[in-house]
């Protein structure tokens, strides 16, 4: 490992980490949040999207970003592939 760091990697869906980052915008509307009701409400739902994108581990996040997974559509584009990401 390099520098002895011990990496983490987990894999979640895009379309919660979308929810989880809009609604984080609220906060930036201090109007809204004030009203004791949608806070409630809001905050209810706020934990629950948090809770589908929490690693499940306590380090800190060191990067977050999306891998897309795509079938090839032919042998040559799968080999072109593969030389082109060599490690």
């Amino acid at each position: 490992m390099e520098n002895n760091k011990k990496i983490i990697k987990t894999k979640q869906k895009l379309d919660w980490n979308l929810v989880f980052y809009f609604m984080r915008i609220f906060y930036d509307f201090p109007l809204v949040m004030q009203d004791k009701g949608f806070s409630e409400r809001f905050d209810q739902l706020y934990k629950y999207v948090s809770s589908k994108v929490k690693p499940p581990y306590n380090g800190d996040i060191l990067e977050e970003y999306v891998i897309v997974e795509q079938k090839a559509t032919s042998d040559e584009e799968y080999e072109a592939w593969l030389e082109c990401n060599k490690q």
